[in-house]
């Protein structure tokens, strides 16, 4: 139980360095009561995704509120002057127009002119103009976080689809999982919006949103509350302490801990492949969030192309994924690297993450050997043959620097690169990938 802990503490908060949104596709939470309209079949997430859905949520609860604390106590609202024709709660206007001349009154030593009008302010049932434009800048800001949201939501789902096939039923509750996310954040985005227009016609004409604090600050607790909103926009280091406590509170009903290892593991060999040169020609994150591929290329000799294979669905029934396909039946493994050496023909090699100690297990990988094969023959002393791939390779969380060859396999097509998010060696992965 210990070793689980320290494993999913180490998981997480590798996680919230690299890549937070890697905690979204799993962390959410099915009891949580969901809030900006989002779908009863799934819960509200607990990733970065649901800390931008609680703040917007939290934002449009918070602002009609705090404008009717304004309407309560006005500090610094608009008002209008009324030109009074007796002094009562008034003072002397300060337009000439509005004094008489006291010549020829008893008055006339002591004051050449008299006030006939005097001047009071009385509200103008507005609120003050610096806070409604600073209320319309919150509103804009999460509205922009929701938005990157929408966006990366978006190409994880489009890279997925087309990935696996547009007919696939592979994954497809995935898909559909993050395509309820997406209808949470656009249904957040519909409330944020309308409040918008409501601030915008009691701001008047003119009003522009501002990130300046009105002067001075209103009082009252919607006031506060909006101003912690504020700030925890551009505090990253709050926003990773925030998800890290709800990553805990949904870890005492259970965390997916094989899809964080899974998911750290594929960062590790975009982190790894980087440090040995390769440059990664599209967004990882997409195709580690949900599914895709990866390209890589480098200068300097030896192979130029690389692509880095997440969660391709294998099928004998269906057209090859990037080349590859499933000699029978069907089969996903985690990562395949494809090593382009020239046009048409490349190598391919497979490491599968498991959270497994057991030898027998890791062993069990081997399988990709045989039942994976590459599209298109391979000439062998004059006669076609089928490849398949160079390696297939566990990871998994053991102690070590140095990769574990099976030794049943001499040959070093099978083996254990260790993996261990709670003291990790990158050394091990280094040297796996320096055969590529």
């Amino acid at each position: 139980m210990k070793q689980r802990r320290e494993l999913e503490e180490a998981l997480r908060h590798d996680l919230l360095q690299v890549c937070a949104h890697l905690l979204d596709r799993y962390a959410y939470d099915a009891g949580q009561a969901v809030s900006l309209g989002a779908s009863a079949s799934v819960g509200a997430p607990l990733g970065p995704l649901g800390l931008a859905l609680r703040g917007a949520a939290a934002v449009a609860r918070h602002t009609p509120t705090a404008l009717e604390e304004l309407e309560a106590d006005p500090i610094g609202g608009e008002e209008l002057i009324q030109h009074l024709p007796v002094p009562r709660r008034a003072l002397p206007s300060r337009r000439a127009a509005d004094y008489a001349s006291a010549a020829g009154t008893p008055y006339a030593v002591a004051a050449p002119a008299m006030p006939r009008n005097w001047q009071s302010w009385t509200s103008a049932g507005r609120p003050p103009r610096a806070a409604v434009a600073w209320l319309l800048a919150l509103v804009e800001s999460y509205r922009a976080r929701l938005a990157e949201h929408v966006t990366g939501i978006e190409d994880a789902i489009d890279e997925a689809i087309a990935f696996r096939g547009a007919r696939s039923a592979w994954g497809m509750r995935d898909v559909a999982r993050i395509g309820e996310f997406d209808k949470q954040l656009r249904a957040g985005d519909a409330t944020l919006a309308a409040l918008r227009k409501r601030l915008v016609d009691l701001g008047g004409h003119g009003i522009v949103a501002s990130r300046r604090l009105p002067a001075p600050f209103p009082r009252g607790a919607a006031w506060r509350a909006l101003r912690d909103l504020w700030f925890g926009l551009s505090n990253e280091r709050a926003a990773a302490a925030e998800i890290a406590r709800d990553l805990a509170r949904r870890a005492e009903v259970g965390v997916d801990l094989a899809y964080l290892y899974q998911r750290w593991c594929g960062w590790r060999l975009v982190e790894g492949l980087t440090a040995a040169g390769w440059r990664p020609r599209t967004d990882p994150l997409p195709a580690l969030l949900l599914s895709g591929a990866v390209e890589f290329e480098r200068s300097g000799e030896g192979p130029k192309f690389l692509e880095l294979l997440c969660e391709p669905r294998l099928a004998s029934r269906k057209a090859p994924v990037r080349g590859i396909t499933a000699a029978v039946g069907e089969l996903t493994p985690d990562y395949v690297l494809l090593v382009h050496r020239s046009e048409g023909v490349f190598d391919a090699h497979v490491l599968d993450p498991t959270l497994s100690l057991d030898t027998d297990h890791r062993r069990s990988k081997r399988k990709y050997l045989r039942y994976i094969q590459l599209e298109g023959a391979r000439i062998v002393a004059g006669v076609k043959v089928v490849a398949g791939p160079l390696r297939a390779w566990a990871a998994a969380p053991l102690a070590g620097t140095r990769c574990v060859i099976d030794p049943e396999d001499w040959r070093g097509s099978h083996g254990t690169v260790p993996m261990s998010p709670v003291e990790y060696h990158p050394s091990a992965l280094a040297d796996w990938l320096a055969d590529l």
